[in-house]
């Protein structure tokens, strides 16, 4: 069963989850922008300073790029639900036109 009361406390969590799967820019990677998602206390603060040290050693462009070659080039990694009926944009325009 899922607890919704604690679910909730881990919110900010959550939402720096979700900004880290999309499109990376500067602030992203702020040591704020952690601290406001995860206390120490929290139980995957450990993992998610891991990770954050880590992209630490790379400069934003390579973030960018590697961002772009992941989910943008791979159809195994596409972050779209819809991109595997639809592909493109050009296919979506073209199925809802039938």
């Amino acid at each position: 069963m899922i607890d919704l009361t604690k679910l909730h406390s881990y919110k900010e969590s959550f939402g720096y989850f979700a900004l880290q799967l999309m499109y990376p820019e500067k602030l992203d990677f702020h040591p704020a922008f952690l601290e406001e998602a995860f206390s120490p206390d929290h139980p995957g603060y450990g993992h998610v300073h891991t990770y954050w040290t880590q992209m630490q050693s790379f400069s934003l462009e390579e973030i960018q790029e590697s961002y772009a070659a992941t989910f943008d080039f791979q159809k195994d990694c596409a972050l779209y639900m819809t991109y595997f009926k639809f592909e493109d944009a050009k296919n979506a325009d073209k199925c809802s036109l039938s």
